[in-house]
């Protein structure tokens, strides 16, 4: 089981290097803010560059104040260049908002999102009946087992004990179906948990279930630092002509 983190303008001063070292590959940095209408978030650009260390993607917080169509545009002048993969975030309730014209105008944005990017959907059993219907393809889910995201005070773990809750657990993103589509990836614990280099701030944790070759196709981008098979060999053949080795 792979780890990821996702992060917003509350996460200030967090420790990059110790993420990676703690077996985070991922980073997912909220770019917008959508209370009194879209705006950056206000850290997005710091974090996007101090996380060049992992593969990282934007995440977008859908405003149902405006349509599809508008919130698809005030994203796609946004988001990084070097983007290949965004999370549309869909969550946020609108006051008798017919639930129909919300899928709807969900379904305009996600087609129009998913013809430039990959793009799976953030959301949760809680919000399923907020709109109509949903769009199948990639999600990431949100699901909060008591194992991985205890209730009450917050703790303090390793990210080797999160590591090993995670891998003991298993991948159980959606034990009663609920998901419209297929968790790709699984947002497990919420603000619960404590972890090194995270400012003494809870983050939430999010899990990939295979392999990192898969999550870097996946992605559309190798982790930063990876190298390839042939790079493995070239590597190899240095070492072996070096110090005279037989290979």
């Amino acid at each position: 089981m792979l780890m990821l983190c996702d992060v917003w303008e509350g996460a200030l001063d967090i420790d990059e290097l110790v993420l990676r070292n703690g077996g985070v590959v991922g980073l997912m940095v909220r770019i917008n803010d959508m209370n009194g209408g879209h705006h950056m978030d206000t850290n997005f650009y710091n974090q996007w560059s101090q996380a060049e260390l992992f593969l990282r993607a934007p995440y977008f917080v859908y405003n149902p104040w405006v349509d599809g169509v508008a919130n698809f545009n005030w994203l796609s002048a946004h988001v990084p260049a070097e983007t290949t993969i965004v999370f549309p975030d869909i969550e946020v309730s609108k006051p008798e908002y017919p639930k129909e014209t919300y899928a709807d105008e969900v379904d305009e944005f996600i087609q129009l999102t998913r013809a430039r990017w990959r793009a799976p959907i953030y959301t949760g059993g809680w919000f399923l009946g907020t709109i109509a219907h949903w769009p199948g393809g990639d999600y990431w889910w949100g699901r909060y087992p008591y194992y991985l995201c205890p209730r009450g005070d917050r703790v303090t773990w390793t990210w080797e004990e999160m590591q090993q809750r995670a891998n003991t657990y298993g991948w159980n993103p959606d034990p009663t179906k609920q998901c419209p589509g297929v968790v790709r990836v699984w947002q497990c614990s919420g603000d619960k948990v404590i972890l090194p280099g995270t400012a003494g701030r809870a983050m939430d944790i999010n899990l990939w279930p295979t392999t990192l070759p898969a999550l870097e196709e996946f992605w559309g981008m190798r982790l930063p630092g990876a190298k390839t098979m042939d790079e493995r060999v070239t590597k190899l053949e240095e070492q072996a002509r070096l110090h005279g080795w037989d290979i």
